[in-house]
């Protein structure tokens, strides 16, 4: 089968009559043939049929993002629990050091430039150590709070290295509660002038929800101590269980990985292979073992059906993404292959989709100028896609591949500012999708984030009212300022949410409000009208602010999960015509954060599918009206008298959520009489979903 943004090009050049009637035939008759290869249902096919003949909401609309750090933001259990096991963090001023220092008389030298032990118990060794000296019996040492909370009667293993300096002195490991009372410990020796591995066991006498570890020497001497891991007993990263429910329970069609900015430090060789094997790396200001590994991420995506997004690290180079290829899809005789069946896993995996770097950042601008950055992206990106189309090529497989495009930013009054970061984003598209020296002939779509609204506002009403314009900016950016470079190429947003900012401080608590819920629908609704073939919110779960869900010891679902699991409904089914008697206006005079100056949205919005399951029509409705129901007539196909099942996501007060243990924000669940048209009356700030029976 030919590539299908062949065909676009074929088409487009048909239909400006560079092709006489014989390419017209031709085209056909190709297009025949491949359509033959796939199957019928066209949500199962590449992004490019959607874009083509959109006829149904694309299941890939309803995406997720994880990220490999903090155990997987919640997901991952029996991984390793401590932060900057080789102690690199002191080497880093930008680095935030999780280990506490306990003198109690005594030194404590961190030393980052020698080697350290360069065979550790897991194989990888990083430059530095951390050295405890005393001149007198007593405690020297250590400590740091653990990623998660340890289980009562369950073996933990410690790993770690230590290197007696003129002596053997004594190395003990203790557990605590919250309290700092002990609930576990276990004491080795140190050996004299040589590097030594241990393995420990230590057996908690109590649950502790927080838990803090520590290592220290017990008397007098000097130890160097190394690569420090801790782990329940003889086992291996898993995903947690109530994690693939929620998943399931939301609707996630889609997952992206390894999430985000993280991307541009990944090392995916750093994460294959046993937990001790892995490599540490950096996560924003940290460094930690990553547990939601390659593996673990394509296995979960194979196991829940949900189809994998892999975000490839630019930094990293051709090769390393050419072998990554290979790991995912060359048969066990490769030797990628080969590796990654000695890591457990024979068969290939089967994904489809990639997509070359993040966001636009200044980092990509390698050495040239800031506001030439995407000239540089399109240039790197160009030699890593082609590297890993010829080793797909060369397995027999094909994939496809996105390039970075900027639609947050475009309509912003701000954008012509002589700054160099500004001129970054204002340059981007028409550099990354130069015919020329751009990646548009090499790619099979293109890949953006958006975040609404990027501004500040301390009233309620006027930062609802920002909020609830995020949809149609996305919408007019993608018509104007978009397409005219990108043309047909399918468009995923890869992340988005809503992003409240103001003088660089973001204000988490309104990505986990009532109020970020109705966001995502204006979102999603807007994406779906706008023929949008992939959409990844940002995030499944996150300690903090953002996520779907909760993560370890909270599982209830956020308000944005809320409405993402209403809307997730209609993936994959038909559109119908959808029609709703209020075509009133909002318009925003002047500009603020992402938003223009003039800027308008409906009140309310209405969108149609027909149920999958019944044949019924499914009516979705959202009222950005912040103090006013809305009395409406909506019609739709198929719709008839009879009766219905109301879903409601609504809440007195903007700032509800579903942090603590009992949910503030819930769906309403009601039956009601249907006809047409269907008189319904929607409250202030509310979204609904009706569904026929």
């Amino acid at each position: 089968m030919i590539a299908w943004n062949e065909q676009i090009y074929t088409m487009r050049n048909i239909q400006s009559g560079k092709y006489h009637w014989l390419a017209v035939i031709t085209f056909l008759f190709i297009f025949f043939l491949s359509c033959l290869s796939c199957n019928s249902d066209s949500n199962n096919l590449p992004p490019y049929f959607t874009s083509l003949n959109q006829k149904k909401v694309p299941s890939m609309l309803f995406g997720a993002n994880l990220s490999w750090e903090h155990l997987g933001d919640g997901a991952m259990s029996q991984s390793d629990l401590l932060f900057d096991r080789s102690f690199r963090a002191k080497a880093d001023v930008t680095m935030s050091n999780p280990w506490q220092e306990y003198a109690n008389g005594g030194t404590i030298t961190w030393n980052t430039t020698d080697p350290g032990d360069t065979n550790p118990a897991g194989g990888n060794y990083y430059t530095g150590y951390v050295a405890l000296s005393r001149s007198t019996d007593g405690y020297t040492g250590i400590l740091q709070q653990t990623k998660e909370g340890i289980l009562k009667d369950t073996a933990y293993q410690i790993n770690f290295s230590s290197y007696g300096v003129g002596g053997t002195p004594d190395i003990i490991i203790v557990l605590y509660n919250s309290s700092f009372e002990v609930i576990g410990s276990a004491s080795t020796n140190a050996q004299n002038s040589t590097w030594t591995q241990h393995q420990l066991f230590i057996t908690p006498s109590e649950d502790a929800s927080v838990c803090y570890f520590g290592i220290y020497i017990e008397n007098a001497g000097t130890v160097r101590i190394d690569e420090i891991r801790m782990a329940q007993k003889d086992t291996q990263p898993t995903v947690k269980s109530e994690y693939k429910t929620r998943i399931q329970e939301l609707g996630v069609k889609a997952l992206r990985w390894p999430g985000g900015t993280l991307a541009d430090w990944f090392s995916w060789k750093d994460a294959v292979g046993p937990r001790l094997s892995r490599g540490e790396l950096r996560a924003f200001d940290h460094f930690e073992t990553p547990a939601l590994g390659l593996h673990e991420f394509l296995n979960l995506c194979e196991e829940l059906g949900v189809e994998p997004l892999i975000t490839i690290n630019i930094f990293a180079g051709a090769s390393d993404a050419a072998d990554m290829v290979e790991y995912i899809l060359g048969d066990a005789t490769t030797p990628q292959g080969a590796l990654r069946s000695t890591n457990g896993r024979s068969a290939p995996w089967n994904v489809q989709y990639f997509e070359i770097g993040n966001e636009p950042a200044e980092s990509y601008k390698g050495s040239g100028q800031i506001e030439n950055a995407g000239a540089n992206y399109a240039v790197v990106a160009q030699t890593i896609i082609a590297a890993m189309k010829a080793k797909a090529a060369s397995l027999g497989k094909t994939i496809y591949v996105s390039g970075i495009a900027e639609p947050n930013f475009q309509l912003a009054d701000w954008l012509t500012l002589d700054v160099p970061i500004v001129k970054l984003l204002f340059n981007w598209n028409s550099q990354v999708f130069n015919t020329t020296s751009g990646i548009i002939h090499a790619i099979d779509m293109v890949h953006g984030h958006y975040y609404a609204y990027r501004e500040y506002d301390a009233d309620e009403a006027t930062r609802f009212i920002h909020l609830m314009s995020g949809g149609s900016v996305l919408s007019r950016t993608i018509d104007d300022k978009l397409t005219p470079f990108i043309g047909n190429l399918p468009l995923w947003i890869t992340e988005y949410h809503v992003l409240i900012e103001s003088g660089g401080t973001i204000y988490p608590e309104y990505t986990l409000d009532f109020q970020s819920g109705l966001s995502i629908a204006d979102l999603i609704l807007s994406m779906m009208n706008a023929h949008i073939s992939g959409a990844f919110i940002w995030n499944l779960s996150q300690y903090g602010m953002f996520g779907m869900a909760g993560t370890s010891g909270n599982w209830l679902i956020k308000p944005s999960g809320l409405v993402f699991q209403m809307l997730s409904a209609a993936a994959g089914e038909e559109i119908i015509t959808c029609e709703c008697s209020d075509n009133e206006f909002y318009t925003i005079t002047n500009g603020t954060g992402i938003i223009p100056s003039g800027q308008s949205y409906p009140f309310v919005t209405v969108f149609a599918t027909k149920n999958a399951l019944s044949g019924k029509p499914r009516i979705f409705a959202l009222n950005r009206d912040y103090d006013s129901a809305r009395t409406v007539s909506i019609t739709a196909e198929g719709l008839g008298p009879g009766q219905g099942t109301l879903l409601r996501f609504e809440n007195a007060s903007l700032s509800a959520h579903n942090e603590g243990t009992v949910p503030q924000v819930e769906i309403q669940n009601e039956s009601i009489i249907i006809d047409n048209p269907l008189v319904i009356t929607l409250p202030p700030h509310s979204f609904v979903r009706i569904d026929v029976n």
